[in-house]
């Protein structure tokens, strides 16, 4: 059996965190700051522990989620067609 782990970090080369994700081929990874960019790069490992030399190197910047926004207008005035245009 492989198990994979994914290094991931805000520079490049240089890996602050690690998730082993078993023997999955894809998988999730919660990155706490949105605007930073992470590199990631993943490795496989036998059941005997020998590692084998990371992957490329890919990396991603995650942007704000958007959220839904709303706007409150005080109430318009009472206009009939043909008065003085709004100021």
């Amino acid at each position: 059996m492989v198990r994979y782990t994914v290094y991931y970090g805000t520079n490049s080369g240089s890996y602050q965190a690690l998730t082993d994700v078993g023997n999955q081929t894809n998988a999730t990874i919660q990155i706490p700051t949105n605007g930073a960019t992470y590199f990631f790069v993943t490795t496989a490992s036998t059941m005997d522990g020998l590692e084998s030399l990371p992957s490329n190197e890919v990396n991603y910047t995650p942007t704000a989620a958007l959220t839904n926004q709303t706007i409150t207008f005080a109430a318009l005035p009472t206009k009939t067609y043909g008065d003085v245009a709004f100021t």
